[in-house]
C-alpha cells in the first residue's frame, strides 16, 4: 500500500511542477534553435538559455513535432514524466510490466492453448500465473516505494544521511566540471557510469530480497485460487470420506425439502428481531476512512520511516566497501539489469519448483507437470531475453534518438544518428573482416545516442539523462517481461504436459513388466 502523502515536494502550490519546467525549458530550446537558424553565434545561444526569458507559446507550436500518433506520443510530457518514473521505481514499474503479461494476458491465452489433452495443466499454469502477477505487483508495491523513495532522499542530500561514498563522488564531479578544461574526460565519465551503476544497484538488490518470501507466498495462494476462480480442489486419497458423509447431505436435503429448516430459521430471526435495535447511537459510529483522503499525520509518518531507511539501510549499503566495488567493475556493463533480473529469476524459480513439489494441497501428478514448466520456463526465457535485447539494441537506439530530438525540438537528429550509427557498424564490419585487435574493436563500438547529442552540443532538458535511462529499462523489461512471463510459458505449459505424459507412460510400462 502506497501512502498518500502531502509534503513540499508533490505539493503542486507549494513547488513548481516538472510538466510546467519542461514546457518553460522547451520554450528556451525552441527560441534557442531560432536563433541558431537565423545566423546567432554560440554566445548568443548560451544568454538564451541563461536568460530565464518565457519564450512566446505560439513559437514554441510552430516548431513543435507534427508527425504521426507514434511521434507526438513520445514528444509529449506524459510519456518523458513516465520514463523518469521507470528510471526512480525501477522494481515497481518491473512488477506492473508482470501484472499485465503474466496475470492478465498470460492466463487468458494459456486457457485458450489448443490441443492439450489435459486442462488441468492449463488451469494450474494460469492459476500460477494470475498469483505471481497481483501478489508480486502487491508486495513490490509496498515494500520497494519506500526504498526508492529513501534512495531519493539520500541522493538530494548525501550528507544529511551521512552516505560519505555518495558525497566523494558527488565533490569528484563537481571539480572535474568546474575544470573541464585541464581535466580528463574519461576520469569524468567513468565517475558519472560508476555513480549510475550504484543507483542501479541499490535500487535492484533488495528485490533479491523480497523475492524469495514473494515466490513462497506465490505458490501458497495457488490451491485458493484453483478452489475460489477454478473450482478444482485436492482429490481425498481416502474415497470412503466421501461415501460417509453423502447420506448426511441427503438427509439435509430432505428436511430442507420439506421445510423444516427454512420454518426453524425464519422462526429464529423473528425472536431475534425483537431484540435488534437501529437507533444510531454516536459513541458506536466507526471513522470511515475514505480512500485517496490526504492525512497529514500518515504523511509525518511516512517522512519519518523513509528518513530511517535512508539513514540505516541506504546510506550503509552505499557506503559499503562491496557496494564501491560492485559499482566500479560492472560500470561498462550495458546488460547489468539484465544480470539482476536473471538472479531474481533464478531465486525466483527455485522457489517455485521446491515449493510446488513439496505442497501438499497440489494433486502429485500436476505438481510434476507444473514444476517442469517452471524449470523449462526459467531455462528458455534467459537464453531468449540475452538474445532478443541485444538483437534490438541498435533500433532502440534509434527509436532514442527520436525521443531526443523531439525533447530538443530537432526533427534532423535523428537522422543523423542514424546516418552516424551507420557509417560506424561499416567499420566496425570492416575492422573485422581484417581481423583487427580486440582493443581497435573495442574502440570502434556503435555510438549512443545521448552521447551522440552531447557531442553536437544538441540544447537538452536537464533531466533528459534519467529519462534516456528510463527508456533503455523500459525496453529491457518487457523483453523480458513478455519472454520470460509471456512467450515461453506459454510454448513450456504443453510441453511440460507432454514430457510429464511421455514420464507417465514409461513408469506404467515398468510397473506391468515388473
Amino acid at each position: 500500500m502506497i501512502i498518500n502523502s502531502i509534503n513540499y515536494k508533490n505539493n503542486p502550490y507549494l513547488q513548481e511542477s516538472s510538466i510546467n519546467k519542461e514546457r518553460l525549458y522547451q520554450g528556451e530550446i525552441a527560441r534557442t534553435n531560432l536563433m541558431c537558424k537565423s545566423g546567432a553565434n554560440k554566445r548568443d545561444k548560451n544568454e538564451v538559455i541563461n536568460s530565464g526569458n518565457i519564450a512566446d507559446k505560439s513559437e514554441v507550436a510552430a516548431i513543435s513535432f507534427k508527425g504521426s500518433k507514434f511521434d507526438k506520443m513520445i514528444s509529449s510530457d506524459k510519456f518523458a514524466n513516465f520514463l523518469t518514473y521507470i528510471d526512480n521505481h525501477n522494481q515497481t514499474t518491473n512488477a506492473l510490466v508482470a501484472l499485465v503479461t503474466a496475470g492478465m494476458i498470460r492466463p487468458t491465452l494459456t486457457m485458450a492453448i489448443p490441443g492439450m489433452k489435459d486442462k488441468k495443466d492449463k488451469i494450474y499454469s494460469a492459476t500460477q500465473a494470475i498469483s505471481s502477477g497481483f501478489l508480486g505487483f502487491g508486495v513490490t508495491m509496498a515494500l520497494t516505494q519506500p526504498l526508492d523513495d529513501a534512495l531519493t532522499k539520500v541522493k538530494n542530500d548525501p550528507a544529511k544521511y551521512n552516505c560519505k561514498f555518495l558525497v566523494e563522488m558527488n565533490d569528484k564531479i563537481k571539480k572535474l566540471e568546474q575544470s573541464a578544461k585541464t581535466a580528463d574526460p574519461k576520469e569524468l565519465k567513468n565517475i558519472l557510469k560508476q555513480k549510475s551503476t550504484l543507483e542501479l544497484l541499490v535500487k535492484n538488490i533488495p528485490e533479491w530480497a523480497i523475492c524469495v518470501p514473494r515466490a513462497m507466498l506465490t505458490i501458497a495462494l495457488i490451491p485458493l485460487i484453483l478452489k475460489y476462480v477454478f473450482g478444482l480442489e485436492k482429490k481425498p486419497k481416502n474415497p470412503q470420506q466421501v461415501k460417509t458423509e453423502q447420506p448426511v447431505q441427503q438427509q439435509n436435503f430432505a428436511e430442507l425439502k420439506q421445510g423444516k429448516a427454512i420454518n426453524e430459521f425464519l422462526s429464529d430471526k423473528e425472536k431475534d428481531g425483537k431484540q435488534v435495535s437501529f437507533k444510531a447511537n454516536p459513541a458506536n459510529v466507526i471513522p470511515m476512512n475514505i480512500p485517496g483522503a490526504k492525512s497529514t499525520k500518515s504523511s509525518g509518518l511516512y517522512d519519518k520511516v523513509t528518513d530511517k531507511l535512508a539513514k540505516y539501510i541506504t546510506s550503509p549499503i552505499i557506503n559499503s566497501s562491496l557496494l564501491r566495488k560492485a559499482s566500479d567493475s560492472l560500470k561498462d556493463s550495458d546488460i547489468l539489469f539484465n544480470h539482476i533480473s536473471t538472479i531474481t529469476s533464478a531465486l525466483i524459480s527455485g522457489v517455485y519448483v521446491q515449493r510446488t513439489l513439496t505442497n501438499d494441497n497440489l494433486e502429485d501428478d500436476k505438481k510434476k507437470v507444473l514444476a517442469t514448466n517452471q524449470a523449462l520456463t526459467f531455462a528458455m526465457s534467459t537464453i531468449l531475453s540475452y538474445t532478443v535485447d541485444s538483437k534490438l539494441e541498435n533500433w532502440w537506439q534509434r527509436l532514442t534518438a527520436k525521443f531526443i530530438g523531439a525533447r530538443a525540438t530537432d526533427k534532423d537528429f535523428a537522422k543523423e544518428f542514424e546516418k552516424a550509427q551507420k557509417e560506424a557498424m561499416a567499420k566496425l564490419k570492416t575492422l573485422k573482416s581484417q581481423n583487427a585487435s580486440k582493443e581497435a574493436i573495442k574502440k570502434a563500438k556503435l555510438p549512443k545516442a545521448l552521447d551522440y547529442a552531447k557531442s553536437k552540443n544538441l540544447v537538452l532538458p536537464p533531466n533528459i539523462k534519467g529519462q534516456v535511462a528510463g527508456l533503455a529499462l523500459l525496453k529491457k523489461m518487457v523483453v523480458i517481461g513478455s519472454i520470460f512471463r509471456l512467450a515461453v510459458p506459454l510454448i513450456a505449459t504443453p510441453l511440460a504436459s507432454y514430457l510429464e505424459e511421455i514420464r507417465a507412460k514409461k513408469m506404467e510400462s515398468k510397473q506391468q513388466t515388473a
